[in-house]
C-alpha cells in the first residue's frame, strides 16, 4: 500500500518499519518478489481505474452543464388573467409570468447563484462557454454522440456572445452621440438620454 502511495521503494520500506540503513536493500529485495510485484501491479490498476472513473465523472458534469436548459428550472411565457376594470366589469389581460419548479424537481448542482432581486428572482447557471471550451480540449474522451452537439452548441454560444457585443457597441455609440448633442445644448428634451442612461445602468447591473 505504501509503495502505491509513494512510488519509492526505500520510502516504502521506511514507512513499513525497516531501519534507515537497511531500507534500500530490503526495498530492492521485496520488489523482486513475484507476489509483491503482482500485488503492486494490481493496486496500480485499481488506482488508475479509480482516477479514470473520477475523470469520467467530471466529464459527465461538464456535459451536463454544456447542455443545461433554463427551462429545466423554470417555466415562463404569457398567460391570461382575469381582472376588473374601473367599473367593476371583469376582463382578461395578457401578462408575463415566470414560475420556478420545486427544488426536488431540478438538478441544483449546476446552479451557481439564486437570489431575490427587486424585480424578481434571479437564477444563474454555470458558465456554459467555459465548459464547452474545456470539452473541446478533451474531445478524445467525449463520447462520439456528443462531439457534434458540443461543437454546434459552442458555435451557437459564440454567435450569441458576438451578437451581444455588437448590440452593446451600437448602444454605446448611440449613447455617446446623444450625450454629445446634450452637452452642445442642441437638445432640450433629455427624456431619451435619461432612458438610455437608466437602461445602461440596468444592463451593467445584470451583467455583473
Amino acid at each position: 500500500m505504501y509503495y502505491v502511495k509513494y512510488f519509492n521503494g526505500t520510502q516504502t520500506a521506511l514507512k513499513a518499519g525497516y531501519s534507515k540503513d537497511g531500507a534500500h536493500v530490503q526495498a530492492s529485495r521485496l520488489l523482486r518478489r513475484e507476489r509483491v510485484s503482482s500485488y503492486i501491479k494490481e493496486l496500480k490498476g485499481e488506482l488508475v481505474e479509480n482516477v479514470f472513473v473520477k475523470a469520467m465523472d467530471v466529464l459527465k458534469e461538464y456535459i451536463k452543464i454544456a447542455f443545461a436548459d433554463i427551462t429545466n428550472y423554470l417555466n415562463f411565457g404569457q398567460r391570461e388573467i382575469t381582472i376588473q376594470d374601473d367599473d367593476g366589469n371583469e376582463m382578461t389581460r395578457l401578462v408575463n409570468f415566470v414560475d420556478l419548479y420545486e427544488a426536488d424537481m431540478v438538478d441544483g448542482s449546476i446552479i451557481t447563484e439564486f437570489k431575490q432581486e427587486r424585480d424578481g428572482i434571479s437564477v444563474k447557471l454555470a458558465d456554459k462557454m467555459k465548459v464547452l471550451d474545456k470539452l473541446s480540449q478533451y474531445c478524445d474522451l467525449v463520447p462520439d454522440t456528443f462531439k457534434d452537439q458540443i461543437e454546434a452548441e459552442r458555435h451557437r454560444m459564440q454567435q450569441e456572445i458576438q451578437k451581444v457585443q455588437i448590440e452593446k457597441v451600437k448602444a454605446d455609440t448611440e449613447f455617446a452621440k446623444i450625450r454629445t448633442v446634450k452637452l452642445k445644448g442642441q437638445q432640450k428634451d433629455t427624456s431619451l438620454l435619461d432612458a438610455l442612461i437608466e437602461g445602461r445602468k440596468q444592463y451593467e447591473q445584470n451583467g455583473d
